[in-house]
């Protein structure tokens, strides 16, 4: 129930609760206040104040360690306490450190205060001995319901990876009863999968209505005439016959004879599996009861099964049950009969849960805070991955690299799922590897020391992130130094539950001065009380900017309505890049999981487009970024190839400069240049009368050089018609300069010495390429080929990138 204030009566004091600034909201009269448990009284709000937000609940929910008191996330409230007695009762909070808290005191006996960011169990103190507990939830969210529903999730998802890593022909049922307190929670929450109270009546009853037996056949002593007689008597009717009785004539008949005797039996491996199981549960439930606090969401469910498995076993079937002394294998009644193929699944999932080590679960499942933010976080990175691997064509797939995965079947199944530890699950699809990332962080360092890694500014964690890259690639390392890998990251925010927390549409259509001032106003209160509205659309940008390679950000909410269609904001007409939100709910997925998975599937098909625009974009970028910039100073290549060169022209004054101060080769045979330590130059346009001149994608990649001299390329695409020097030289590094600089370093050359050109440089800036360890070399028409498709296309005043034959 939902209330505008809360009243704690004990002995001669009375505490009050209410949200800060609307006292005079609420309708004080005794007449009107709701009690609970004797000492709670709860208030509404006047009637001319209706239209208030109420901001105190009640829900009884302790079965599942949830307080009944529930005040609001971000919401300031202020209590009061009132007595008769003339003392100090010093209100405080039992967690009073706690960075989510913001707490002022009015006085002894007053205080306002705030929780952010905080979600769970928190508790009032006053006075020696007082205290109130009280639960902190999120607006317009079900607190009790999502926790359950995204355990029950969570734990589905762990069993199906269970499954998918073990199976009942292959696996060892084995048990250590002296460990078995450390692991009953585990196998509690998966055997309440399968064998909750209700369930279990219901597969109970199933085997009642038609219960595993074998048919017994024994002899028994009836009179003659009185049943069928058993085959025993034919072959020794003398130990099987009594009171035989002369007839004459040498004629003997026996007064009792064996008859067959049929009845049913359900001493069975199946049954004796059955109540072995059943009794395995059972201590699984006195585990719970013997060492997980009363509180516990679990323990009162484990209480129930409890009850009701005592109740089982006192059943007549199992009267004349034996315990069981071989496990049972491919036993047909066990895997295809109903009740015992389901209970035997439980008792298979249970006992797997002893081998299932989930790194992470304590953050949600221990402490005082139950976290259900991360709980959902967690549940989301399950989603993800089940999205993915069902899209058509996809498989999983092994991949041996630094990141640890998200599951390891080493001794036992590990689930790496751990806030700020980064996991990875790799999948292939198509043409395409696509990993899915957990807590991937993108570092400035690697934006310093690399050219296509990591985030300009600050460090950034995404939740999760994919990453899409082409196949080829033996591993995403090797796709990052080419530039062909793409990401698309997703955020949790637990705490929005509809579309208009995210993004006001009225805003986005209409820019109204006034509108636009109150969003910006709210943003900074946003900053303040961080409730995740406008705020998160913005740090999907941030993702988007900040972020090398990424193309596409998105928030993941529990909410039921999601951005389709135009609703969904993209720079082009594309898909992508783009920013966005999805809804999906614990307990109400499928919608969301539909829109998603389309989404998603639409995305790798996007990628595998080269005609896209950022396809088309990214071609230029990376020959932009691996060119360098002015006034940077010059850095080898670390990602160069052996065998490719860089065929440059040298203009014809300058050629005979090389060759007047024997500075280059003159024949393959020449050993009278003088090889300078310094080197030399090679330099070409970058941008003349004010437009840029386009190079070849390859280009930075080059590790030698070779020159052609005389004859400018022109436009021809024939390689073999390219006359070459007789030297190469390795390529050092590569600087962008102006005319005017080029002019001085060409000046420099040679001791100070060097090249002045006959003419004015023609453009504003160059290319100025070092060269070092030049040295003879002998080409032919067929010593090169294209490096790839169009290179020799380009512009004449560019270097053309070829391969060398060997």
């Amino acid at each position: 129930m939902e209330y505008a204030a809360v009243e704690y009566s004990y002995d001669s004091f009375h505490l009050k609760i209410f949200p800060a600034g609307k006292k005079k909201f609420v309708n004080w009269d005794e007449a009107s206040a709701t009690i609970i448990n004797g000492c709670l009284k709860f208030f509404p709000l006047k009637p001319e104040h209706a239209n208030e937000p109420l901001l105190v609940s009640y829900e009884d929910a302790g079965e599942y360690n949830i307080e009944p008191l529930h005040l609001k996330e971000t919401v300031r409230y202020k209590c009061e306490i009132t007595s008769n007695l003339q003392a100090t009762f010093n209100l405080d909070f039992k967690n009073g450190h706690n960075k989510f808290l913001k707490r002022e005191k009015d006085d002894e006996n007053g205080l306002t205060f705030q929780f952010i960011n905080y979600l769970g169990r928190t508790s009032l103190s006053f006075g020696q001995n007082y205290e109130l507990p009280f639960e902190i939830v999120p607006n317009k969210i079900s607190y009790k319901e999502d926790y359950v529903n995204l355990t029950n999730a969570i734990a589905e998802e762990c069993s199906a990876l269970l499954l998918d890593y073990s199976s009942p022909t292959t696996h060892s049922f084995s048990h250590n009863f002296n460990e078995r307190h450390n692991t009953a929670l585990e196998q509690f929450i998966f055997l309440r999968q399968f064998c909750y109270v209700e369930n279990l009546e219901g597969l109970f009853g199933s085997i009642k209505r038609n219960p595993d037996r074998k048919l017994v056949s024994e002899n028994e002593l009836k009179p003659f005439g009185t049943g069928v007689i058993s085959q025993s008597f034919f072959t020794n009717p003398f130990s099987y016959a009594k009171e035989w009785n002369d007839l004459g004539d040498d004629l003997y008949l026996p007064s009792k004879i064996a008859t067959i005797h049929k009845y049913d039996v359900f001493d069975t491996p199946a049954n004796r599996f059955l109540k072995f199981a059943l009794n395995e549960f059972l201590e699984v439930c006195e585990c719970i009861k013997q060492h997980v606090d009363p509180k516990s969401v679990y323990f009162g469910e484990a209480m129930s099964l409890k009850d009701r498995l005592e109740e089982i076993l006192q059943d007549p079937l199992f009267d004349d049950v034996m315990d069981m002394t071989i496990m049972p294998s491919s036993n047909q009644v066990l895997e295809k009969r109903e009740g015992y193929a389901q209970i035997y699944n439980a008792f298979f999932m249970m006992d797997l849960a002893l081998k299932l080590d989930w790194k992470g679960k304590e953050d949600v499942y221990s402490g005082e805070a139950k976290n259900i933010a991360l709980l959902y976080e967690y549940w989301l990175f399950f989603e993800l991955r089940k999205i993915i691997k069902s899209i058509e064509g996809c498989r999983l797939i092994d991949v041996d690299d630094d990141t640890k995965s998200f599951v390891t079947d080493n001794d036992g199944l590990t689930i790496v799922l751990q806030q700020g530890v980064k996991s990875v699950e790799h999948f292939e699809v198509n043409d395409l590897k696509v990993n899915l990332y957990y807590n991937y962080t993108f570092y400035p360092k690697d934006f310093e020391q690399t050219k296509y890694e990591g985030s300009y500014s600050r460090p950034f964690r995404p939740d999760y992130t994919i990453a899409i890259f082409p196949n080829y690639f033996q591993n995403e390392h090797d796709a990052i130094e080419a530039a062909e890998v793409r990401y698309i990251h997703f955020d949790a925010k637990y705490r929005l539950d509809t579309l208009t927390q995210f993004i006001n549409k009225e805003i986005v259509n209409r820019d109204i001065d006034g509108e636009i001032n109150k969003e910006i106003n709210d943003e900074k209160n946003d900053s303040v009380t961080n409730t995740y509205k406008r705020g998160d659309l913005l740090k999907m940008h941030t993702y988007n900017d900040a972020i090398r390679r990424t193309v596409g950000s998105y928030v993941l909410y529990p909410g039921t309505t999601n951005i389709t269609g135009k609703k969904r904001f993209s720079v082009y007409e594309e898909i992508l890049p783009g920013v966005g939100a999805f809804a999906l709910r614990p307990g109400d997925e499928n919608t969301g999981e539909n829109t998603l998975k389309t989404f998603i599937q639409e995305v790798i098909t996007f990628c595998e487009n080269p005609a896209s625009r950022i396809a088309r974009t990214g071609y230029f970028e990376k020959m932009i970024s691996e060119s360098p910039s002015e006034g940077q100073n010059p850095v080898p290549s670390s990602n160069t190839d052996a065998e490719l060169f860089m065929l440059g022209f040298l203009r014809n004054d300058y050629h005979d400069w090389l060759i007047e101060n024997h500075l280059i080769p003159l024949s393959a045979d020449d050993n009278q240049y003088v090889s300078s330590e310094r080197g030399i130059y090679f330099y070409y346009h970058a941008i003349r009368d004010g437009s840029v001149y386009p190079l070849h994608r390859n280009i930075s990649k080059a590790k030698y050089f070779c020159a052609r001299c005389r004859n400018d390329f022109g436009r021809s695409t024939d390689v073999t018609m390219f006359g070459v020097d007789p030297w190469m030289a390795e390529i050092e590094s590569t600087e962008l300069i102006s005319a005017e600089n080029l002019a001085i370093r060409l000046r420099e050359m040679n001791n100070g010495d060097g090249f002045v050109s006959r003419s004015a440089h023609s453009a504003e800036y160059y290319y100025l390429v070092h060269l070092k360890n030049i040295q003879p070399a002998s080409f032919s028409q067929d010593s090169f080929l294209p490096a790839d498709s169009g290179n020799l296309a380009i512009s004449a005043y560019s270097p053309k990138i070829v391969k060398r034959v060997r």
